[in-house]
């Protein structure tokens, strides 16, 4: 996730428990605030179309995602 300036800690909240496995309210949190200050975080990993439908999901709600391979 990549930080902006127009999502509201509130509503990048939501989309992040809405979208990813086993993210509750303090994980969520503390992934908003990461963002915030490192100015991008890493929200998840994995493989296959998998990592595209989260992607895919949490674009759709309005965050700026981006993919990276490693």
């Amino acid at each position: 996730m990549i930080d902006d300036d127009f999502n509201s800690f509130d509503n990048v909240m939501y989309a992040l428990q809405s979208v990813l496995p086993d993210c509750n309210l303090l994980l969520a949190e503390q992934m908003a605030m990461i963002t915030h200050n490192a100015g991008e975080a890493e929200l998840y990993s994995g493989f296959g179309n998998d990592v595209y439908i989260k992607y895919a999901q949490l674009q759709k709600l309005g965050l700026n995602v981006d993919i990276r391979t490693k």
